[in-house]
């Protein structure tokens, strides 16, 4: 029936020769061994293994040990074996691996020992997982806990996981809790002898304990005496009576019932202390039943029962009088009578708290005697009789009346009413339930009252102050003040200004008291005073204007005057007004203060020492505001201007001459003088002759004398834009010079020649000869010498149908090639526009900045590409005469814009066509012109004749007619479309309009001037192919309102002009500030006849003068609008 389970076995063996079989017949062996072999083969008679080693190694201890256990499974690395088995097993280990756990089954009682070399097959026994039963304690169950294994169990089987060997012990501990106490043992040790059984016996006697209620009682068993422990009194034995006594008197005497005793005991003590030991006697029918006891000791205990927690028929006879105890607690469970002669109260408030701290204000009598003093919130008395009166009363309430039937007295709670700001008032109060006056003095007054244990409501009222009200809550203390503010009823004023009530001013304040008061939009002002003799005080801007106690309710303000003055530099000027005086600051040459106004008329002086006095009266104000003006005269400075001869300077140089006094121009009095009262105390003057400073200096306020230098003057004439360079012995001066110039320089002390050099022409000398006059004049003029610009056109297209334009002067054809020559006024730079227009605008107009040689010929070549683009031509004439040269920008959309050139800008581009009831801006110079784009006869055009918007604001609109040359066309003669011819419009003595229509049907013709009902409106046309258009007709009031009201437009048609009309006619409409815009290759640059004039260069035209749009600081020239004139 025995069964091996195997284990790990000893590391190694070592053996001598290759494949050679040795048997170990001891322990050990030891055997000389191969270096050549690297394992070995140990076989036992229960497995065989193979041991793996390099070089010459010992293989030890190839042991076995057994020992049997009544456990079916262990497991040890340390001890070297694992399994499992049934019934009595053996396990085999090694060696040294169960020095504490086995022992030599033949030595029984003995230490453990430790395995050795030469132990084999030793039984060993050993009890695993042993099972403890513990035993009830008077049937109930007792707790247990196990100090190694920190197990804790309760009565019954436990079963501990470990292994106990015969000499091993057990460390436990027991416990039970009875009657609400638990009584643990110390720390128990169970020793193993030997190998009796597996299950251990756990029983303990707790030995007695008790417990009872009973503080400072003494317990004992017979004569023995109990432990007293924290809860219970405990013994380790008793077999007589458990005995309980107090004072020595015995109240319990009984039997022991059992280990744990809860007794409750039906008899205590009756304590009687005296202070001072006298015969007392007491009496309880309940206590002391057998009749009263005598006590003559300080201190007598008597056996008593139990009666409860309260005794009230307790009464004690002491020195012949008669004492009734009210009430006579159990404390400690037992009686305690304290008798003592004098009595000792203690008197606390409502929330227990002594009023020793108020002992002072308290008067405590005893039946009406004489106050008692108290210590410690405490008194002490001798009574005069069982049933005397005690009184306790505070500021004039009675807090308690009455015999105390205890040591301990509570007083009623009080509150104190505080009345501040009442003057000399007698108020009524109504609190809770009472009803009182309080009279106050030097502004205050109080009064006690007694506290309500709940909510009670306040209310004082005066004849003179606002009703005061307030919830008194519930009080959380002896003593509750209220303090009570009394309030004045609210006043009301109106602010007015000479009957007037006073608007929103900004900066209009009302204080008092330092509170700046609301001013409703009704000028009313309402305030809660502090004072019956408030001060109003108002300010307007940080100026006072009223202060003082109002008698009624419109308040009168006087209101304020501004005074500002300018022309004061930096100054600070003294002011009188009336009574008032004040400063003011000038910073910038002016400054200004307010003053309260006068309500009369006044005088207003002005003064500082370097200023001219100003004394004006200022008439009674009539308004809240009032304001003047006064501007400062300095006294007035006188400078003389005379040159180094001392001669009059008026006579030579008056008009070329400008005198400045801090940049302001001064006008010089033909006795060489000028006069001005100068801003600063230092002031600069500066001396320009032609432009040029010829002197300047600092000054202060004193007349003076300046002595102009002598200059030279040199004038050129006839230049080219050229840079000049004056040389001479220790001089140099250089200028510019467009057309003409002037040289200004000090004049020179000797005989000089001076080296004009240029840029555009060879150097020559000037002789300057000495003079003692002011000026010594000498003029240069340069010989003339033309520009030349030629204009090459690379185009299939006719250059004859071309116009070329250098800034406001037109160029000739001339073999093959646009030329411009100019004259010897031209006045003009080396950058100049060159514009470019094809007779119809069916060649996007080329407009560009080129750079010239002036005094030379430059050529220019420009390719010409034609493309489908929009086109939009007016005139800007009437809105900027000086138009010539000016850049005009036209905005379709934010992103799509157009550059016109000129008087008669011609705006084309491509990719964004016009759309119906949009908007486009035409800017030029200071104008932005916004136009509508509208349907006007089936086209899509821009409307000119009406703008929606002219920027400057003020710029007026302009007269505004339509000529349908369509119309006209399609009743005298059948014409499929509108030539370009020439055209001439005037209404009255003004010229609408000269020049070509380009082929268009409908001319929009805005104009400005002045039209009247009468006025001949002339109309003349001519083309090729065509018959002469000539015709009048009278404007009437209806056609003149319509031309000239600025919204509509005067629209001029065949029946207008019927009956006299003339067959073959043609009528050119008025180039205006609207043109078609068509998609397709539109026709647009101007054929202008040129208007002959009397030494005009060569090439030179002018542009036709009619309506107009353009850009900031452009320029185009006025248009001519010469045709034949009736």
């Amino acid at each position: 029936n025995t069964q091996y389970v195997t284990g790990l076995y000893a590391n190694s063996a070592v053996f001598m020769n290759y494949l050679q079989d040795i048997s170990v017949p001891r322990a050990y062996d030891y055997f000389k061994a191969s270096t050549t072999y690297t394992t070995v083969t140990v076989k036992t008679n229960m497995a065989d293994f193979v041991l793996n080693f390099q070089g010459l190694n010992r293989i030890e201890e190839l042991k076995q040990y057994r020992f049997y256990t009544g456990a079916s499974t262990l497991s040890s690395i340390q001890a070297g074996f694992s399994g499992s088995c049934q019934g009595v097993c053996k396990f085999l280990g090694r060696k040294g691996t169960f020095t504490d756990l086995i022992i030599d089954e033949g030595a029984s009682g003995a230490a453990p020992s430790t395995v050795v070399d030469g132990m084999y097959y030793n039984p060993l026994d050993v009890i695993v997982n042993p099972e403890v039963y513990v035993s009830k304690l008077d049937n109930e169950f007792v707790d247990c806990a196990f100090v190694e294994f920190f197990e804790s169990c309760q009565s019954g089987a436990v079963t501990l996981p470990t292994v106990l060997t015969p000499g091993s012990s057990l460390q436990y501990s027991l416990a039970q809790s009875r009657f609400g106490i638990q009584v643990t043992t110390e720390q128990q040790t169970l020793d193993i002898s030997s190998i009796i059984g597996y299950k251990l016996q756990l029983n303990l006697n707790f030995g007695v304990y008790v417990i009872i209620d009973e503080t400072g009682a003494e317990v004992k068993c017979g004569t023995e005496t109990f432990q007293e422990n924290p809860g219970y009194y405990s013994i380790a034995a008793c077999s007589s009576n458990i005995i309980i006594a107090k004072n020595g008197v015995e109240v319990y005497n009984n039997a022991i019932e059992g280990t744990f005793n809860k007794i409750v005991p039906i008899y205590t003590i009756l304590e009687v202390q005296q202070t001072e030991p006298n015969t007392v006697v007491v009496q309880s029918a309940t206590l002391l039943p057998d009749g009263p006891i005598s006590c003559a000791i300080s201190s007598c205990s008597y056996k008593v029962p139990m009666s409860g927690s309260t005794i009230g028929d307790l009464t004690f006879d002491l020195s012949s009088k008669t004492y009734v105890v009210s009430q006579l607690l159990l404390v400690n469970n037992q009686y305690t009578l304290i008798v003592n002669e004098y009595v000792n109260i203690m008197i606390e408030d409502t929330f227990g708290q002594g009023l020793q701290p108020i002992a002072q204000y308290l008067n405590i009598q005893i039946d009406g005697g004489n106050p008692l003093t108290m210590t410690d919130s405490t008194i002490t008395f001798v009574p005069t009789s069982s049933s005397y009166l005690l009184s306790i009363s505070y500021n004039g309430l009675t807090l308690y009346q009455g015999t105390p039937t205890s040591n301990l007295v509570v007083t009623k709670n009080v509150v104190k009413i505080i009345v501040s700001n009442c003057g000399t008032q007698q108020l009524s109060v109504v609190f809770g339930l009472y009803t009182f006056m309080i009279d106050c003095y030097g502004g205050s007054g109080n009064k006690y009252m007694y506290a309500n244990i709940a909510l009670q409501e306040l209310k004082i009222t005066s004849t003179k102050y606002k009703q005061h009200s307030e919830v008194i809550p519930i009080p959380t203390m002896f003593e509750t003040s209220l303090p009570v503010y009394m309030h004045f009823p609210d006043v009301s004023h109106t602010l007015q200004a000479y009957g007037v009530n006073l608007d929103f001013f900004n900066g209009l304040v009302a204080k008092v008291n330092s509170v700046q008061l609301d001013i409703s939009e009704d000028s009313q002002i309402t305030f809660e005073p502090v004072t019956e003799d408030y001060i109003l005080i108002i300010e307007y801007q940080g100026v006072e204007i009223y202060k003082q106690h109002p008698t009624s309710q419109i308040v009168a303000v006087p209101g304020v005057i501004t005074i500002s003055v300018s022309n004061c530099a930096t100054y600070q000027l003294s002011v009188t007004f009336g009574t008032q005086t004040a400063a003011i600051v000038c910073e910038g040459g002016s400054g200004q203060v307010k003053l309260k106004q006068s309500l009369s008329a006044e005088s207003l002086q002005i003064t500082h020492s370097k200023l001219v006095s100003v004394q004006v009266d200022i008439p009674a104000p009539t308004q809240f505001e009032t304001s003047t003006q006064q501007i400062m005269i300095r006294k007035t400075v006188v400078l003389s201007i005379a040159n180094k001869a001392g001669t009059s300077v008026y006579s030579q140089a008056a008009n070329n001459l400008v005198i400045k006094v801090d940049d302001a121009t001064q006008i010089l009095s033909q006795d060489n003088k000028i006069s001005f009262a100068p801003i600063n105390e230092i002031f600069v003057v500066e001396v320009f002759y032609y432009g040029s400073e010829i002197a300047s200096g600092q000054f202060s306020i004193t007349d003076s004398i300046i002595i102009l230098p002598n200059i030279v003057r040199i004038s050129f004439t006839k230049c080219l834009d050229e840079a000049l360079s004056l040389t001479a012995a220790d001089f140099s001066y250089t200028l510019d010079c467009m057309l003409s110039t002037n040289a200004i320089f000090t004049a020179f002390d000797a005989f000089t020649e001076i080296s004009i050099a240029s840029d555009k022409r060879d150097s020559q000398t000037l002789s300057i000869p000495l003079s003692d006059q002011f000026e010594n004049y000498l003029a240069v003029e340069f010989a003339f010498k033309p520009t030349t610009v030629k204009v090459d056109i690379n185009s299939s297209l006719a250059k004859n149908d071309f116009r070329v334009q250098l800034n406001k002067h037109y160029l000739a054809l001339v073999n093959g090639y646009f030329q411009f020559y100019s004259a010897e006024n031209f006045n003009f730079t080396n950058v100049v526009t060159i514009q470019i227009k094809y007779k119809d605008f069916s060649v996007k107009t080329i407009i560009e900045i080129h750079e010239i040689s002036l005094g030379a010929t430059t050529e220019l070549q420009f390719n010409v590409e034609q493309q489908e683009v929009y086109t939009f031509n007016t005139y800007i004439y009437d809105y900027l005469a000086d138009c010539q040269e000016t850049f005009s920008t036209l905005e379709i959309t934010p992103s799509v814009n157009a550059t016109g050139y000129g008087c008669y800008p011609v705006f084309q581009w491509t990719g964004a066509a016009l759309v119906e009831n949009t908007q486009v801006n035409m800017s030029f110079g200071p104008f932005i012109v916004t136009f509508g784009v509208e349907n006007i006869s089936n086209k899509i055009v821009i409307n000119s004749l009406n703008p929606l918007a002219i920027i400057p604001y003020d710029t007026p609109k302009l007269n505004a007619m339509l000529i349908d040359i369509g119309d006209i066309l399609s009743k005298l003669k059948q014409a499929e479309e509108c030539p370009n011819f020439n055209l001439y419009v005037r209404i009255g003595e003004q010229d609408i309009f000269m020049g070509q229509t380009f082929g268009l049907c409908q001319l929009q013709t805005p104009f400005k001037g002045t039209i009247k009902e009468g006025d001949e409106l002339l109309i003349q046309g001519s083309a090729q192919g065509y018959l002469e258009l000539d015709k009048v007709i009278k404007l009437n009031k209806q056609q003149v309102e319509i031309l000239s009201n600025g919204t509509t437009y005067f629209k001029l048609t065949h029946v207008e002009l019927e009956p006299g009309l003339s067959v073959g006619a043609i009528i050119g409409i008025v180039v205006g500030v609207i043109c078609v815009v068509s998609i397709a290759i539109i026709v647009t640059i101007i054929i202008v006849k040129k208007k002959k004039s009397s030494g005009a260069a060569v090439g030179e035209q002018q542009q036709p003068k009619g309506r107009r749009t353009l850009m900031k600081d452009q320029k185009s020239p006025p248009p001519n609008r010469v045709l034949t004139k009736r």
